[in-house]
């Protein structure tokens, strides 16, 4: 295991193999402070890293102005997917937080455009903090093949639902980036923290 950067040790990041992928698990410090998006996408780049060399990446950025209609808030979130080598299974991660209504629900739609609205094709599971306004999402999906060209074509889009806008307070929509599926370590993870 390692211990986080500089003296306030905000993490500890331990790897392990699991079914011959090796897995990143982060556990927070007594007193630490939340990890900033940043940092959360960084380690989900290597819990990742060893199922994700070789095959597709993706990202998205979470606002309430891609929402329909454009919605005002300050939440903020971010999140890659992988899908794996065989095209069946979507690798989901996301970060989220200042929701102005406490969290919902969250899902991908698809098929459609940054301007269109459509079905709820997964339900995405994430981690709530206490104050209900921010969480975290790690998921694992199978993809149907009839499904997979909505997503290299960029027609899923990520929503999440609050009780101050339960239609959607945060959407982004999901396009094609290589960063996920670049090997990384935790000296780069270092970096990406400074």
């Amino acid at each position: 295991g390692h211990d986080g950067p500089g003296s306030g040790r905000a993490f500890r990041l331990v790897g392990n193999r699991v079914r011959g992928v090796r897995v990143w698990k982060v556990t927070l410090l007594t007193g630490a402070p939340m990890l900033r998006s940043s940092l959360f996408l960084a380690v989900m780049t290597c819990v990742f890293a060893s199922e994700a060399s070789a095959r597709t990446g993706f990202a998205f950025v979470l606002t309430g102005a891609a929402e329909i209609p454009p919605l005002t808030t300050t939440a903020t979130g971010s999140g890659i997917a992988v899908l794996s080598d065989a095209g069946d299974t979507l690798l989901v991660s996301f970060a989220f937080r200042g929701l102005l209504g406490d969290y919902a629900a969250s899902h991908i739609h698809g098929p459609g455009t940054p301007t269109q609205l459509s079905g709820l094709r997964f339900t995405l599971e994430a981690v709530v903090a206490p104050d209900l306004r921010s969480g975290t999402c790690e998921n694992r999906y199978a993809i149907p093949a009839s499904e997979v060209t909505w997503l290299t074509s960029g027609l899923f889009y990520v929503n999440i639902h609050s009780l101050f806008a339960p239609n959607g307070e945060l959407r982004g929509q999901i396009l094609a980036d290589a960063t996920p599926t670049r090997r990384s370590s935790f000296a780069r993870l270092k970096a990406l923290y400074r």
